[in-house]
């Protein structure tokens, strides 16, 4: 680590140089001519570089890099070995979390930002929906089950094996005070969000993102993670109405009302999206937007 310091110093020290001019390089102390001069002498010793060939263009003039270019090719390579490692590490802290775990938004934003943007293919966002009863505006069951509404982001890399894939939903904290809280019987509760990638829904809807928009939905989940869960008017379907909203996803008649309460909820948005009434901002009709019904069409036939 001196030493990574010790060459930032001297490419600044170079630079400054440089812009007054080649013979002009001062120095604070006899001490830091020496450290430079050591190093010069050690650079000069190193065989390959005075065997070394000019690299010449076509008119003949060196095009060899400076000092100055060197270092600062060497503190790049630097940083984005640092960026690279911090990278990998949120990919396996990501990989590590268990179906049901709670997850760390900051984590999924870290990782949108260090993202190649060489690398990134497409982004597909998914929008699920666990409806109480399949193909039913049903609000709850008698197992007070009120469905669900959770979010995918997933990432395509220029290779096939170079996926990240983010699945969660919006939830009552498990660590909450009070075990009724969060559910008809009292609607406010302590939030968190949790991972749903083995979780079950019944309707799904797709859509290919920009990474600007991946991370306004990273963006918009921060803003949940840090205010109350409320079944009436901040759950679950609410961030995926708000998440779909911000991937250009329209979507129409998501609320309704039960015997405690009001509001949007996955029985009302499950059957706007079964009867097709949602479009794309961007093309005013349903272009872009895949729709896959599969699962509660076998539910209704009995197979599912």
């Amino acid at each position: 680590m001196k030493k990574i310091f010790l060459n930032i110093y001297f490419w600044f020290k170079a630079t400054l140089g440089a812009l007054q001019s080649q013979k002009s390089v001062t120095f604070e102390n006899a001490i830091d001519q020496k450290q430079l001069l050591t190093q010069l002498k050690e650079d000069s010793k190193d065989i390959s570089v005075s065997q070394e060939q000019i690299p010449l263009d076509y008119d003949g003039n060196d095009i060899r890099m400076s000092f100055r270019a060197k270092i600062s090719k060497k503190i790049h390579d630097l940083y984005s070995n640092i960026i690279l490692k911090k990278y990998e590490r949120r990919v396996r802290q990501i990989n590590n979390i268990q179906p049901g775990d709670k997850v760390r938004i900051k984590w999924m934003k870290d990782l949108a930002v260090m993202l190649p943007k060489d690398k990134v293919d497409k982004i597909v966002f998914n929008l699920y929906v666990k409806q109480p009863i399949p193909g039913m505006s049903i609000k709850m069951t008698f197992a007070t089950d009120v469905g669900h509404t959770f979010i995918g982001l997933k990432l395509f890399g220029k290779s096939s094996n170079d996926i990240i894939k983010h699945v969660f939903g919006y939830y009552p904290s498990p660590d909450r005070q009070k075990l009724l809280s969060g559910t008809p019987f009292e609607n406010k509760a302590e939030s968190c969000f949790m991972d749903d990638a083995k979780h079950e829904y019944h309707v799904k809807i797709s859509k290919e993102i920009t990474l600007d928009q991946h991370i306004e939905i990273l963006d918009l989940a921060s803003k949940f993670e840090q205010t109350t869960y409320d079944l009436c008017n901040n759950n679950c379907t609410d961030f995926g109405i708000e998440s779909a909203k911000l991937a250009d996803i329209v979507i129409h008649k998501t609320s309704g009302d039960w015997v405690v309460g009001e509001g949007n909820n996955p029985a009302d948005l499950g059957q706007a999206l079964l009867y097709g009434l949602f479009y794309n901002k961007a093309t005013k009709s349903k272009e872009g937007i895949i729709i896959d019904k599969k699962k509660v069409e076998k539910e209704l036939d009995g197979n599912g």
